[in-house]
């Protein structure tokens, strides 16, 4: 299940807009990532491996446009896809 989410903003005074699909566990990692777990507590809490929690959030940040988690957690708050 993928959850269809339309990211709007302004650069430069120009409008975009980017349809992303993230999946639930996706948004879970981030939301346990804005929490304070570690990866490593994030696969324990999803029965995943640490590996598994990496690729899954390296994924997200492409989906995302985020060089790194920081900057996903604020973006994902900001949008209110997580709180």
């Amino acid at each position: 299940m993928f959850i269809l989410l339309v990211l709007v903003g302004v650069i430069v005074g120009r409008c975009y807009a980017k349809v992303v699909a993230m999946k639930p566990e996706q948004l879970t990692i981030l939301k346990l990532l804005a929490d304070g777990l570690t990866v490593e507590e994030i696969a324990k809490q999803m029965a995943y491996s640490s590996s598994t929690i990496e690729k899954k959030l390296k994924s997200t940040l492409g989906e995302l446009d985020c060089p790194n988690r920081l900057v996903a957690v604020v973006k994902a708050l900001r949008m209110g896809l997580i709180t």
